[in-house]
């Protein structure tokens, strides 16, 4: 890797973190979400300035380029952040079909209600 690559991955490697740590000291996102791009963004920080690492993980599994390890990190990253959305996301589907049910049962008590009333209203 040139110089001039290390130095622009860093610099946008640095630029991405403090974006992320601004959007959790503002409560934008949850920490434990936070805490997955942190983490990611720790881990290619130090990879971009010790690209030596990178080349010895990669020899050390047997993968013939780092390039490869890099691609192969990549894709396991995000199959790990979709599942967690996956997860996510279906939970709150079923919050929302929970809470929908509630609801119509609730408009339904109160209809109840308001009839029960307005017939001791007429008698």
């Amino acid at each position: 890797m040139s110089l001039f690559t290390q130095i622009f991955v860093i610099a946008v490697i640095l630029c991405f973190l403090c974006f992320v740590i601004a959007k959790l000291r503002k409560e934008q996102i949850e920490f434990r979400y936070a805490l997955i791009w942190l983490i990611s963004g720790i881990g290619i920080l130090i990879l971009s300035i010790f690209p030596g690492i990178l080349a010895w993980i990669a020899s050390a599994i047997g993968v013939g380029l780092p390039l490869n390890l890099v691609f192969f990190l990549g894709i396991i990253l995000n199959l790990t952040i979709s599942f967690a959305l996956t997860v996510t996301y279906s939970k709150l589907k079923n919050m929302i079909y929970r809470l929908t049910q509630m609801n119509a049962i609730m408009d339904e008590d109160i209809r109840n209600l308001q009839k029960k009333l307005e017939e001791k209203r007429n008698d």
